[in-house]
């Protein structure tokens, strides 16, 4: 059995859209493997049982794709806070999108309340969608991008008053 991409597009969206983290398929010659990582982003493993490591194919998606990391190993962009407002930056570049569909009422406002973990935004990469996740809770102050935007890695997205929690 072989997987084409449409096949692993299908399966991609099938685990997002679905409340499982995990889906494995496995037959005599292949063995597929997705696993939910961070905030909703897959992670893709194919291996072709009876061969060597070296030879065994694989894909990956991550959700940030070649970042440089630092010392501690750390590659996401760094928060910066300036008194009590918190900068959340692009994890990556890519198209950003403020709602889930065109035309849906965007993720935040200026005025939005949001939690840790809640999501913001999205940042499209070579048609994979990747959820753009409030980092502290507090009130959204600024939204510093704009709905179809190509960003940056880096760029400052949103500014957020955090409030003590």
């Amino acid at each position: 059995m072989s997987l084409s991409a449409d096949d692993v597009k299908e399966i991609l969206n099938a685990l997002e859209s679905s409340s499982f983290d995990e889906m494995i398929l496995e037959t005599n010659d292949l063995k597929f493997v997705v696993r939910r990582k961070g905030a909703g982003t897959p992670s893709v493993q194919q291996e072709r049982p009876g061969r060597e490591p070296e030879n065994v194919a694989r894909q990956e998606r991550t959700s940030s794709p070649a970042l440089v990391t630092d010392a501690t190993g750390d590659s996401s962009p760094k928060t910066e806070i300036a008194g009590d407002l918190v900068d959340i930056k692009a994890s990556m570049l890519g198209t950003f999108y403020a709602a889930a569909k065109p035309g849906a009422a965007p993720f935040v406002a200026v005025g939005s309340l949001i939690g840790e973990g809640a999501t913001i935004g999205i940042i499209e990469v070579m048609k994979l969608m990747n959820s753009v996740c409030s980092e502290v809770s507090g009130e959204v102050v600024e939204i510093c991008a704009k709905d179809g935007e190509l960003v940056e890695y880096g760029q400052i997205l949103f500014r957020v008053r955090q409030v003590s929690q």
